[in-house]
């Protein structure tokens, strides 16, 4: 079975590694930035999966 370059584990090692890169940037950014971003990426795992993307 193929997998999708889109899969959640490549997009969580690529959100990893921009955070790692801009650190400077991020940490002035707010904790409710990264709580919605939980959220939302919760919210749309099950839309990926059922769209088989």
């Amino acid at each position: 079975m193929t997998e999708s370059i889109l899969s959640p584990m490549s997009v969580s090692i690529g959100i990893g590694f921009i955070m790692i890169a801009f650190q400077e940037f991020f940490e002035t950014v707010s904790w409710k930035y990264y709580a919605g971003g939980a959220v939302l990426d919760i919210a749309i795992a099950p839309v990926l999966a059922l769209l088989n993307i």
